[in-house]
């Protein structure tokens, strides 16, 4: 009986070790098993991460793309009138050129102008506006060809080259 129970021990203890043994490995191969799925879980997150950034960069560069297309409309549009008046401020200037010229010219012919009219000389400041006006005109073609500048340095911006070129922002 005894030696009976010893033997049932024994396999019993057999068991036991070939159980332990199991669990190890069952453990072991968990833990590895773990281990991967941690190192999965990692790569999905730097994956999700970069495509974030790149999302993120997409938007931007579409962002940009929308803005020089807007910036190059806003040239077109700004160009047009600016071109009318910078070409039509030429004339005008060469017009108010020959009309002073010609009060010039009566003032030098006929030197005593009549009461009304000499009135009329002093209400409008003539000889201040005799001296000012081709000064104006040249201020508005001046204001008109920095504006004209401008709009080119906008629709130069705007387009797209095919080769890279670095810009100054500021």
């Amino acid at each position: 009986s005894q030696a009976s129970i010893a033997i049932e021990n024994a396999r019993l203890y057999r068991n036991l070790q070939t159980y332990t043994q199991e669990l190890e490995v069952k453990n072991t191969a968990l833990q590895q098993s773990e281990a991967r799925e941690r190192e999965k879980a990692e790569q999905l997150e730097q994956s999700l991460y970069k495509l974030q950034q790149t999302q993120a960069q997409l938007v931007q560069t579409e962002k940009i793309s929308s803005l020089g297309q807007l910036v190059a409309g806003v040239a077109h549009e700004v160009n047009n009138p600016v071109s009318f008046i910078s070409g039509n401020v030429c004339y005008a200037s060469g017009y108010v050129r020959d009309l002073l010229n010609l009060i010039r010219l009566y003032q030098q012919e006929y030197p005593n102008p009549t009461p009304l009219i000499r009135a009329e000389a002093e209400a409008i400041e003539l000889e201040y506006l005799t001296e000012d006006l081709p000064k104006i005109l040249a201020s508005m073609q001046v204001g008109t060809d920095r504006i004209r500048d401008i709009m080119q340095s906008l629709r130069n911006f705007s387009r797209v080259d095919e080769t890279q070129k670095p810009v100054d922002i500021h």
